[in-house]
């Protein structure tokens, strides 16, 4: 109880800086509170949530990651940059597959400092030394027990221990499979228990609801999507397209690209090691649909007062 406490203690925090996200894009009290239930009570979220794991410590690091993020480009204080630094340094510590986090916090910070503020990075060294305060203990721990930080030599030796089991399923394969580019056999069904997973497949990736929500879901993802891209059409004739596309566009298209880019390089992980279809390795995309709906609303709300 005392391990699973811990991440109800997550959860409580990950809402919280899903909440924050909202309002530092400047959305209502209600309607940031909303998207942080919407974004929350999605199967899967609350199932990671409910008992010890990691996929918990990294959504709830990449919810606070993206929310002083947001507030840090608002405002770039030195009290906003040790919280950036705080929160990088617990990403740091995540698995290798949360990545995309910090690539998109680092495009995020270098474009803002090239086209918007170019004292951006003045209060860089706080950040830079709260992050390595929080992160280099644990690292240097785990180098110095395993050799390396990235995880990628336990994935190796659990990938040979299994590969010749032939239920592993061990080389499969889903691209350039002989004389066809596309092996569709092997990659429609790998494709639907990965986006299933990635809603909702509890228990020992064996639980699942109805097909309808799975649809309703996917239907309701592709929407935001279209809808999201439709709001980066300029609200009137004096919106610069410079700000639309450092405080909309780029953040947007990057969210967007995560999920065919994360879904591939697992395809063709699965494809060099052992078939691994989890919705796991596209929860990195979770914490960035608050993000993405709060900057929705933000340009519907702006566009419906003019």
């Amino acid at each position: 109880m005392a391990a699973r406490s811990f991440n109800w203690i997550l959860g409580c925090v990950f809402i919280c800086a899903l909440f924050r996200t909202s309002r530092s894009t400047g959305l209502p009290v209600l309607m940031s509170a909303l998207i942080a239930l919407v974004v929350a009570l999605i199967p899967q979220v609350t199932f990671v949530f409910s008992y010890l794991n990691s996929d918990a410590y990294g959504l709830a690091s990449i919810a606070l990651l993206i929310s002083t993020l947001v507030s840090f480009l608002n405002s770039p204080t030195r009290k906003r940059a040790l919280y950036l630094g705080m929160a990088l340094g617990l990403m740091f510590m995540a698995k290798l597959y949360f990545i995309p986090a910090l690539v998109f916090a680092f495009t995020l910070l270098a474009a803002n400092r090239a086209f918007k503020n170019t004292q951006l990075f003045k209060h860089a060294p706080t950040a830079i030394v709260v992050s390595l305060v929080v992160s280099l203990p644990m690292l240097l721990l785990v180098y110095t027990k395993y050799g390396e930080i990235s995880g990628v030599s336990g994935q190796i030796d659990f990938v040979n221990m299994h590969k010749l089991n032939p239920a592993a399923g061990y080389g499969t394969c889903y691209l350039l499979c002989g004389d066809h580019f596309l092996n569709t056999e092997t990659v429609f069904p790998w494709l639907n228990l990965t986006l299933k997973s990635y809603f909702s497949v509890t228990g020992w990736m064996n639980i699942f609801i109805p097909n309808s929500y799975y649809l309703a879901s996917a239907f309701i993802l592709i929407s935001i999507a279209l809808i999201a891209l439709y709001q980066m059409k300029p609200i009137d004739r004096s919106e610069r397209k410079l700000d639309i596309a450092l405080q909309y566009g780029l953040p947007l298209v990057m969210i967007i690209a995560l999920y065919p880019s994360i879904t591939l390089m697992s395809l063709i992980a699965s494809q060099n090691s052992l078939p691994q279809p989890q919705g796991r390795y596209l929860f990195v995309t979770i914490p960035f649909l608050g993000l993405l709906l709060s900057l929705t609303a933000k340009r519907f709300i702006q566009r419906s007062v003019r």
